[in-house]
């Protein structure tokens, strides 16, 4: 939409280019588009001089779906300290299912083949868990093959 100055000031450069070749200051043909490509300048200045305000962020919806995607995100936050090795609150509870694990199997500490005592990566976090996997339930079981 234009604003009423707009179309005041065009009218005016038509005049001023009539009014240069009524003088003979200009040729017609050269006061019409000089007044022209003038009237658009100004037009496309005046239109986009306005201020647009910046539209607002719709902030994150309050209510969550249980098992949504921030939850897997925040879970994954959560098992990793500042240091970029895993929390030693995840290692606890990883070496408290393996041993759980082991008493149920029959089987002693040195059958999980792998060392649970430092403090793992994400990588040593995945080759415990392997590991905890490849543990039967019962004493019966095999367990799935590696």
């Amino acid at each position: 939409m234009t604003r009423p100055g707009t179309i005041v000031v065009a009218a005016l450069l038509v005049g001023l280019a009539a009014a240069a070749a009524l003088t003979g200051a200009l040729a017609w043909t050269h006061a019409l588009a000089g007044a022209i490509v003038v009237a658009v300048l100004v037009g496309v200045h005046r239109g986009t001089e306005t201020t647009v305000e910046d539209p607002d962020w719709h902030d994150r919806p309050e209510e969550t779906r249980t098992g949504g995607r921030h939850e897997v995100s925040d879970l994954g936050w959560a098992v990793l300290g500042g240091d970029g090795r895993v929390k030693d609150s995840v290692a606890r509870r990883v070496r408290a299912l393996a041993l759980a694990r082991l008493r149920r199997a029959g089987r002693d500490t040195t059958s999980l083949g792998v060392d649970l005592r430092e403090r793992p990566t994400l990588r040593t976090l995945a080759r415990w868990l392997d590991a905890i996997e490849r543990i039967p339930d019962t004493p019966d079981e095999r367990g799935p093959r590696a």
